[in-house]
């Protein structure tokens, strides 16, 4: 009796390790980082992480526990995005009580990544409270998000706005007070068609761009092409003398450059 209770004790001890390996397997090979901190009156001090925590710092496990985590975060958060994370840490007040939050942080080597984090309160007992954190990174996800809302309002010709983003920032967007600034321009290319008919459309192209350029050099960042030739400058930073110079200085270039607007 006492060898088969031994027996069945060392299979139960077997399976109890392999269900633990394949824990450990599973938390070490998931594609998000999962921290454990147990936080107390004097500040968090870190329990345990994974190996996505360390391989998305670029640092080994040793370097990331010699980390300060008093605050509930090591310090490479995005000093403007801290006070999202740090409110999301401080509405934990019972086990259970989960927050979600973005923010960003940089590796050890410079790298800038988009997470999207759970924050848990696990437990809370005389000791402290256990907080997990599971975070995913989302950079490509931002990237793509980015690209398209850069797509979106961007002219694929040119490079400046587009008439999406001329709506948006003109025509839909209600100006809040007075508008002590606000300078416009419109350029319109002539014999656009005539060169798109008689020397080809590539051409033609070609003559849009050169326009867009001048205009961008005097005004970077403020031009809008909302038709085939039109071309709308929003100017809300300076006063009317810089305007209307800037105005004649891409006229003066686009006559250098034999281009006829109106």
């Amino acid at each position: 009796s006492y060898e088969y209770m031994r027996q069945c004790i060392d299979e139960q001890k077997k399976r109890l390790e392999a269900q633990m390996a394949e824990l450990v397997s599973i938390y070490n090979t998931v594609p998000c980082s999962i921290v454990r901190l147990l936080r107390t009156a004097e500040g968090c001090r870190l329990l345990s992480f994974n190996r996505a925590l360390a391989e998305m710092m670029a640092l080994d496990e040793e370097s990331i526990r010699g980390l300060c985590w008093e605050r509930g975060y090591s310090g490479n958060v995005l000093p403007e995005d801290i006070p999202r994370l740090e409110s999301s840490l401080s509405g934990l007040r019972q086990p259970g009580d989960s927050l979600a939050v973005d923010y960003r942080v940089t590796n050890h080597q410079g790298k800038l990544f988009f997470l999207t984090c759970v924050n848990t309160l696990i437990s809370s007992d005389e000791k402290g409270q256990v907080i997990q954190r599971i975070a995913f990174d989302i950079s490509q996800h931002k990237e793509l998000e980015s690209a398209l809302t850069r797509m979106s309002f961007e002219d694929s010709l040119t490079g400046v706005f587009n008439r999406n983003k001329f709506s948006l920032d003109v025509m839909e967007t209600r100006q809040e007070g007075e508008q002590a600034r606000l300078g416009v321009a419109c350029f319109d290319l002539n014999g656009l068609k005539e060169i798109n008919d008689t020397q080809g459309h590539s051409v033609g192209d070609a003559l849009i761009c050169r326009t867009a350029r001048h205009i961008s050099r005097e005004f970077a960042g403020k031009v809008y092409r909302i038709g085939g030739d039109e071309f709308v400058v929003v100017d809300r930073g300076v006063d009317e003398h810089a305007f209307r110079n800037a105005v004649t200085e891409v006229c003066n270039h686009m006559r250098a450059d034999k281009i006829s607007v109106a």
